[in-house]
């Protein structure tokens, strides 16, 4: 990704690309690039369902990123955690309505929907639509505070042939937490399950990497060595759990 500012920086970097021989890290000629808006601002996910143009909210996440310096000498925002968000809450039904026109526009009828938008003091801009379900583990943290996800949801309304209303009716929050290597190397050790099994707010862990092996810093997704679920009816008390879950990751995860 390279960022430009105006069309003759655009210009510029097209000059330094094409017909240089300039690849992509899977060895393919760079032949064309793809010009977006930067959109800043808080970065929403919200899954539905579609049936028949009815649409339901499933879950809504909304997701803090810590800026990184990446191996290539710039920098990248990585995921730190995604928050399941009140379903029944005005923020969050606003985001919703936001989508549905959305899925109007697009004449979509029936089927999954992951759909990421930023939201700012200009308002609610749109990011992305996948027509799928969520991925793993967004999939276990609606679980966990809601009962339900989309997958179980859609067997719903295929079962009932769209007579039941999918919506989840009971929320707890809810917290996504992605472990971060601060640098790259041998890694030693990571935090094991009955690290985090103790805290209240503990609902699933899964390593991502394995001790002994050579990692890469945390600088995109496919770099995350880890992923921690917590859930509890109190959100003072995962906030507390939470804060202990970085202390334990800052003392297990040791990469040298």
């Amino acid at each position: 990704m390279i960022e430009w500012r105006s069309p003759s920086e655009a210009r510029e970097i097209g000059d330094s690309i094409f017909g240089k021989g300039v690849t992509t890290k899977r060895g393919e000629v760079i032949s064309a690039l793809l010009g977006m808006e930067f959109v800043p601002g808080t970065e929403i996910a919200l899954d539905t369902l579609s049936w028949n143009a009815a649409h339901y909210l499933i879950a809504t996440f909304v997701y803090q990123k810590l800026p990184v310096a990446t191996d290539s000498g710039g920098q990248a925002l990585v995921y730190r955690t995604a928050d399941l968000l009140d379903p029944f809450a005005k923020e969050t039904r606003r985001y919703f309505n936001f989508v549905t026109s959305v899925y109007e526009a697009t004449e979509l009828e029936t089927g999954f929907s992951h759909t990421e938008v930023m939201v700012n003091e200009k308002g609610i801009a749109l990011v992305e639509i996948n027509q799928r379900p969520a991925g793993w583990p967004f999939a276990e943290a609606e679980n966990a505070g809601t009962g339900t996800n989309q997958m179980r949801s859609m067997l719903q309304l295929v079962k009932s042939k769209g007579r039941l209303n999918p919506t989840p009716q009971k929320f707890q929050p809810t917290r996504i937490v992605f472990l971060i290597a601060k640098q790259g190397g041998h890694l030693a050790s990571l935090p094991q399950i009955n690290d985090f099994k103790h805290l209240p707010s503990y609902h699933y862990y899964e390593p991502w990497a394995k001790a002994g092996t050579q990692i890469r810093k945390t600088q995109d997704t496919a770099s995350i060595p880890g992923i921690l679920i917590l859930s509890h009816p109190d959100a003072n008390q995962l906030e507390t759990d939470y804060q202990k879950a970085l202390k334990i990751e800052e003392a297990k995860l040791v990469v040298q």
